[in-house]
């Protein structure tokens, strides 16, 4: 598709990012200077130039940050359909994304199956937040920005867009859209699953959060029955499928994808 459309587009005003975001002219995308956006971008380009994305692929990207998928794969797809509940990501992830006519950017955090319910976000009082964390009972604390955010419960996304691409970094409620509900409609109408999963989150404003039991369950039980090839790799791109069944793995990594 490299004769990819372009919508008439004008420049938007940014109003909440203080300090407008600078081009990287080699990857052609905006990003926040003070922030790690530039590095959620490279590891874009190098965990997933091993997809190959065919003309005829939509591509649903949940937790799209600031768009560095998108702007990667929009001359090479059908669609891209990028949703984002960070207020401050969005804004940069509308801008890099919304002059190309196949691509569609959705504000908000993504549910489990039918729940329509409004999601409570800790914000960073500043625009160079790389990632909003939700709020739940344990972790609320009084000094938190606290923001309501709309929802897109999983069913809802997976039945109207119908991605054949479905790639996910949503720190930690991954285990919301691999259910044993959900497990038929993957394994029938999405061609490649790309997602990070969480064993650990270190820290943030919201505290450490362990998931260490959420991934041996989908390990154990759900992963055997999505019926795709796939590799494991480390966050720095390296090969550990072979150490996927062993308790070490469980043990060692706070974060791994799987494509």
């Amino acid at each position: 598709m490299s004769d990819v459309k372009f919508k008439s587009y004008i420049k938007p005003n940014f109003t909440i990012i203080e300090e407008e975001p600078v081009h990287h002219k080699k990857l052609d995308i905006y990003y926040r200077k003070n922030s790690v956006d530039l590095k959620m971008i490279r590891e874009c380009l190098k965990h997933y130039s091993l997809i190959d994305f065919l003309e005829s692929d939509i591509v649903l990207d949940l937790g799209a940050n600031v768009g560095g998928l998108g702007k990667m794969i929009c001359d090479k797809v059908s669609r891209v359909i990028s949703v984002e509940p960070d207020e401050f990501n969005f804004e940069v992830l509308d801008f890099n994304l919304s002059k190309y006519e196949n691509c569609t950017q959705l504000f908000g955090a993504v549910t489990g199956n039918n729940d329509y319910s409004k999601v409570n976000f800790s914000m960073k009082d500043n625009a160079n937040s790389s990632c909003a964390g939700k709020i739940t009972s344990k972790n609320y604390n009084e000094k938190l920005i606290i923001k309501s955010v709309d929802s897109y419960p999983i069913n809802f996304l997976l039945e109207k867009y119908k991605p054949t691409i479905l790639k996910i970094d949503i720190e930690g409620d991954e285990y919301y859209i691999f259910t044993e509900e959900n497990l038929n409609y993957l394994n029938q109408n999405t061609g490649i699953i790309l997602s990070e999963f969480h064993l650990s989150i270190q820290g943030g404003q919201n505290g450490k959060k362990d998931l260490r039991k959420e991934f041996r369950n989908f390990r154990d039980n759900l992963l055997p029955k999505i019926e795709k090839d796939y590799k494991v790799l480390s966050i720095d791109g390296v090969d550990v499928t072979w150490d996927l069944w062993n308790e070490h793995f469980i043990e060692y990594y706070d974060c791994v994808l799987i494509i």
